[in-house]
């Protein structure tokens, strides 16, 4: 069994109009990569690449600094026991589904 890595990066390629770009979360295990949003968006200037952080000069640095590290903490113990990226994307995010999985029609009425 190997263990995934796990690696903030910024995703310029998917820039919104205003300039933002989204900070995402790759994990790769067995060569493989898969992607987990982390709801954080920022102006690349405000990205340090080499350190994967955001640099102090953006006003809220220190929040999305703890609430980046947080989510790679997590990756990175999920990391350790999953058999594939896929796994640690599944446990990060958990299964998806519909919002009617596990209801019958009859009890919606």
């Amino acid at each position: 069994m190997t263990t995934a890595s796990v690696k903030l990066l910024l995703r310029k390629d998917k820039s919104k109009a205003d300039g933002t770009a989204p900070v995402w979360l790759r994990i790769t295990a067995n060569r493989k990569s898969r992607y987990v949003s982390t709801g954080v968006y920022l102006e690349p200037k405000y990205w340090n690449k080499t350190k994967q952080r955001v640099r102090a000069s953006h006003p809220i640095a220190p929040a999305l600094n703890a609430r980046l590290q947080d989510l790679l903490h997590e990756a990175g113990r999920q990391a350790l026991d999953a058999p594939s990226a896929l796994a640690v994307k599944t446990s990060l995010s958990g299964a998806g589904g519909t919002l009617t999985d596990g209801c019958s029609a009859e009890s919606m009425m």
